[in-house]
């Protein structure tokens, strides 16, 4: 193995397959078609697989080949799944893959502390010069989910606390979200908002959903 290491590791870029939710497949598929590119293995640090097991790809000190311009400073980590059936972006990424994507991104924050998390769309260029990227900017929809609002929503990591108190409940992304206090619980916010408990344990896979955590953004519409 030639790979050199990184010098510094800037990003945690999630990305996806884009294969169907039907497409049960993991590092050894996605190894052979970076070889059949020419690459001299699997792009990615990570494959998280259908069933939420995370699979090694490159070693995660090495440069990777996943996000063009950023690799010699990032680390590529890519959830199975993405697209429906037509090939359009589909966010099917089962519970498991939320779950096993929070862990490991908590456990990489812990060794690269300085590290920003992102999806692979947001290196996509700023064409109006707004300071946003937006869909119609996008190269790939890739990972065909917002990562940022993923991670507001589940508070995968923690979110520096508002100087101002904010009110009980926020829209971002055309979502709502109540932030938890103490004595939330799943049922009381299920009446409070008028959803069932079911619906709300489906909107923030990763959540442990028994034991809120105060201070944390959950979605709830």
């Amino acid at each position: 193995m030639t790979t050199k290491n990184r010098a510094s590791t800037d990003w945690l870029v999630v990305h996806c397959s884009a294969t169907p939710g039907t497409m049960d497949i993991g590092r050894a598929e996605i190894d052979r078609w970076h070889r059949q590119k020419g690459w001299l293995m699997i792009g990615y640090h990570f494959v998280i697989r259908r069933n939420g097991k995370v699979e090694i790809g490159r070693p995660v000190d090495t440069i990777g080949a996943h996000v063009e311009g950023h690799n010699s400073v990032s680390i590529g980590i890519c959830m199975v799944g993405g697209t429906d059936a037509k090939g359009a972006p589909e966010d099917n990424f089962t519970s498991a893959q939320y779950a096993a994507l929070a862990e490991l991104l908590r456990d990489l924050k812990a060794k690269y502390p300085r590290a920003n998390i992102c999806g692979h769309r947001d290196f996509s260029p700023d064409k109006n010069k707004d300071g946003k990227i937006t869909p119609n900017e996008f190269v790939k929809a890739c990972p065909s989910f917002d990562v940022h609002d993923w991670l507001v929503a589940t508070a995968v990591l923690p979110v520096t606390p508002p100087k101002v108190n904010p009110p009980k409940t926020a829209k971002q992304g055309g979502w709502a979200y109540h932030q938890i206090v103490a004595g939330d619980t799943l049922f009381s916010l299920a009446r409070t908002y008028a959803v069932s408990a079911d619906t709300i344990v489906a909107l923030n896979p990763g959540v442990i959903t028994k034991a809120l955590k105060v201070g944390a953004g959950i979605r709830v519409r």
